[in-house]
């Protein structure tokens, strides 16, 4: 199954991945995603086999073409439904000195694994924390509890190249972003 955009840019969403395994998928597809469970019919958020980012930059408007085709001759599959949601942000580049100093992650630079600390004067109950690439890609994100502030070890689930990330923390109505840099 391949996603097309009205561009002609193509990335591949799904190939074979459950054999044999007879069921219904829900399925959401994420950059950011998990790994597919087959036979498994609650709503899953999962990552494609390529990479949707490919799709920035691109105009979003026109004809989006879904492409699925069973290689298979004994078998057959039913498509019941499929939509496609367009996440079109605006960034707008921050300054050295809007990045914040009370934010505080440690083991910079680091190989994916670092501590995030910071001192909350929020009444949120949950403070969340995102690790984005430097095309806003979202490689991490987790609510953890505020008790106060938090001092929280992040472990990036794949390595990500070397290169500068951003780690930002939502505490309510507050937003702090921090540069990390990854070897």
């Amino acid at each position: 199954m391949e996603l097309v955009s009205p561009q002609g840019t193509v990335v591949k969403l799904f190939y074979s991945d459950c054999g044999t395994t007879d069921g219904v998928l829900d399925l959401v597809y994420d950059d950011a995603g998990g790994d597919l469970s087959c036979g498994n019919a609650t709503l899953q958020t999962v990552a494609p086999l390529g990479v949707l980012s490919s799709f920035n930059g691109e105009n979003p408007s026109g004809t989006w073409t879904l492409r699925i085709r069973d290689i298979f001759t004994s078998d057959s599959g039913v498509l019941n439904a499929a939509s496609i949601s367009i996440c079109t942000p605006s960034y707008t580049a921050i300054s050295a000195d809007q990045i914040t100093k009370d934010l505080r992650v440690s083991s910079n630079p680091n190989n994916g694994s670092f501590n995030v600390k910071y001192i909350s004067t929020s009444s949120d109950n949950e403070i969340e924390i995102f690790v984005y690439d430097l095309s806003g890609k979202r490689l991490f994100a987790e609510k953890y509890p505020n008790n106060g502030g938090i001092s929280q070890d992040v472990q990036l689930s794949n390595k990500p190249q070397a290169g500068v990330y951003f780690v930002t923390l939502v505490d309510g109505d507050t937003k702090k972003t921090a540069k990390m840099i990854i070897e």
